[in-house]
């Protein structure tokens, strides 16, 4: 697992450059369905969270895209 520390709250950009699993992730800390489409979890992440998702401290799988 990965740790991330992210000083700034992320936002939209910032939470789509994040891989699926990794988004996944995330919104289950938050307590937020995982198996909706990518924009979904991301809608509902800053509905929850409007001045933006901080990730502190937060372990993400490593994720490394197949080639």
């Amino acid at each position: 697992m990965t740790t991330i520390q992210s000083e700034h709250p992320m936002t939209r950009n910032d939470l789509i450059q994040l891989q699926r699993a990794n988004l996944q992730h995330v919104a289950k800390l938050h307590r937020i369905k995982a198996n909706q489409k990518t924009h979904v979890i991301i809608d509902q992440l800053l509905e929850k969270h409007p001045q933006g998702v901080v990730l502190q401290g937060v372990s993400l799988p490593l994720c490394v895209p197949l080639v």
